[in-house]
């Protein structure tokens, strides 16, 4: 039972960090995807569409530090 119980462990933390490794992926690749976005926009003259997504894309890094914070006074 021990050797199935310390191979569950590590799936389920070999699990954990894919899990994290993709959620920090897909944050730095939306914010490069995002930033390109804006300038293409501006640069197309499409102001309203640009602003629309820098306000979104300053919204989750808001929420980013937010939750950096307060994670990192709990741990």
């Amino acid at each position: 039972e021990n050797f199935i119980e310390k191979e569950i462990a590590e799936k389920d933390e070999r699990n954990i960090m894919i899990w994290t490794k993709a959620r920090s992926l897909t944050f730095s690749v939306y914010a490069v995807i995002a930033g390109i976005a804006i300038i293409v926009l501006y640069a197309v003259n499409m102001e309203y569409a640009a602003q629309v997504i820098a306000y979104n894309l300053c919204g989750v890094l808001v929420i980013y530090w937010i939750c950096y914070f307060i994670i990192r006074n709990k741990y």
